[in-house]
């Protein structure tokens, strides 16, 4: 899940910076930082933009995959908080009970 929008808000932000390029190098420029920074190896005077805006892109989306993975987490949390008992049911075992011996909880 954090991969997708990592990978969605890359190819996202890297549209305008790609618009000028062929389309083959384009789309491999939004899916990879690896093949924009390989592709500004190519590109001469534009390189720059290209570098500049594919690490721009990737840091942006590792901002929103961190933002995604928080709330997750946050979800996680509440729903323990939730369905966990903090506390036993009416009828289970009190943890004073379990210092004690057996026969003596038995005994009750």
């Amino acid at each position: 899940m954090i991969g997708s929008v990592l990978s969605s808000s890359y190819g996202e932000a890297m549209v305008p910076a790609v618009s000028n390029l062929p389309a083959p190098a384009a789309a491999a420029a939004s899916d990879s930082v690896g093949a924009a920074l390989a592709i500004a190896g190519r590109i001469g005077p534009q390189a720059g933009e290209l570098i500049q805006a594919a690490r721009s892109a990737y840091v942006e989306s590792m901002g929103d995959a961190v933002i995604v993975a928080a709330a997750a987490a946050l979800l996680g949390a509440i729903v323990a908080l939730v369905f966990l008992p903090a506390r036993p049911r009416d009828g289970a075992t009190r943890s004073d009970d379990a210092a004690r011996p057996l026969e003596t909880v038995a005994a009750r």
